[in-house]
């Protein structure tokens, strides 16, 4: 999920800098001209970037938004334990045999492969907006998916599915988000863990009475007029994404770079786990290959936005990196200076300090990321010691050893009947 203090470019605003035209660090604005040349360049930078998207909502209105957002929650939650009681109609009906895992994992994979876009996206285009076309995206995935005469196609507008359910789920979070303040929202997410439970629970129901009283291609259409009954109600209710700026200008703020990266970092490392041991054996050529480059395309993704993406998807300064350098700071330099180095360590070569400021924001670096380390360091050795202890014993080994119980019993009472004979 995006943070709160990231969100809508500032495409037509003018924006105030730390330098000022006499050079001096956190004073004057810049001209609103520069500003305008840039979001026609799509030059704009996490520093520039803030947020316009929160819009705390009264009470009466909150009891309107949030059955609607929830009503979308539970809709893709539906959508996927439905279609999981139809998994052996589908299989039968197009002689998937052993990749009849696919209709599940084509779901799963897509939907996770965009978990870390959707913040951003929604900064760029707009959360309401977003949400409708992933809406759009389900029921169109779902519609067409119902039509399948063939694996490949099945897979293929499953996977189109989840990108959009997938995306759903985080995107309903951050409007909560955005619409309440953070200690009112605990009472109204509520209705989100409600329809989390109504999706889940009702979903192997309506999927196993349709495919067995009509046939597994209803159990992907009857979703469909419900999805577009939602997607009225929610652009009826939900408040409009106060996101300006022409298609152009937002596509190029798009790090396409890290987006892509990402994408094919995800994929390559879920495939083999999810098919590893089924389809592929674990020491095969091709897991053991799309799981290394997996991993080498993760460091790759992690130092493109580090380094070279404008307007990250994922932003590497972290929450407690963010707070100890406001608290070592604060004082000592403006507030706007302050949030630009909070916003990204890349811009520091580029600022007006003098030495002792520039001391101390080196300091200051040190002093967050050395906490970061106190906090994590533990977690991840925890981590590893648990995972050292998982022992995998195995179904077949455990039949084994009851069978060889069993025939010990047997010749034991053999044994005894002829003794006794």
């Amino acid at each position: 999920m995006a943070r709160s203090t990231t969100s809508v470019p500032t495409s037509l605003r003018t924006r105030t800098t730390p330098t000022d035209q006499n050079g001096d660090v956190g004073s004057g604005p810049t001209s609103s001209a520069n500003d305008t040349a840039d979001s026609r360049t799509g030059h704009i930078t996490l520093e520039t970037f803030k947020d316009h998207q929160s819009n705390k909502l009264p009470h009466k209105k909150l009891m309107v938004v949030f059955p609607a957002i929830a009503l979308a929650q539970m809709i893709s939650y539906l959508d996927q334990t439905s279609v999981s009681t139809a998994v052996p109609a589908i299989g039968s009906s197009l002689n998937l045999g052993p990749s009849i895992s696919w209709v599940a994992a084509s779901f799963l994979i897509a939907s996770t492969s965009v978990q870390l876009l959707n913040g951003r996206l929604s900064d760029i285009f707009g959360r309401k907006p977003l949400l409708l076309t992933c809406m759009g995206m389900l029921a169109v995935g779902n519609l067409v998916a119902g039509f399948s005469t063939s694996p490949a196609m099945l897979f293929a507008f499953r996977a189109l599915s989840g990108l959009g359910g997938g995306a759903i789920n985080a995107l309903v979070m951050i409007i909560a988000s955005d619409v309440t303040t953070l200690k009112e929202r605990g009472k109204y997410n509520g209705f989100i863990g409600a329809s989390v439970a109504l999706g889940n629970g009702i979903g192997p129901l309506i999927g196993g009475a349709v495919t067995e009283k009509a046939s597994w291609h209803w159990c992907m259409w009857f979703i469909v007029p419900f999805i577009l009954c939602v997607m009225i109600f929610l652009a009826l209710v939900i408040p409009k994404s106060r996101v300006s700026g022409d298609i152009g200008t937002k596509l190029k703020m798009i790090d396409w770079a890290g987006l892509l990266i990402n994408i094919a970092a995800v994929l390559l490392i879920l495939i083999p786990i999810s098919m590893g041991g089924a389809a592929f054996a674990w020491n095969s050529p091709l897991v053991v290959t799309m799981l290394a480059v997996g991993g080498t395309m993760i460091l790759v993704f992690l130092l493109v936005e580090w380094r070279f993406a404008r307007l990250p998807i994922m932003p590497l300064s972290g929450t407690i990196l963010n707070n100890v350098l406001e608290t070592r700071l604060i004082g000592h330099l403006s507030e706007s200076l302050i949030t630009q180095l909070t916003s990204s360590a890349y811009a520091l070569s580029s600022l007006d300090l003098t030495p002792p400021q520039h001391e101390l924001v080196l300091d200051a670096y040190m002093s967050g990321m050395h906490s970061v380390f106190i906090m994590y360091a533990p977690l991840i050795g925890v981590s590893f010691i648990a995972a050292s202890l998982i022992k995998d014993r195995g179904v077949a080994e455990k039949d084994a050893s009851a069978a060889e119980r069993k025939d010990a019993a047997g010749d034991g009472e053999i044994v005894e009947m002829m003794d006794n004979k």
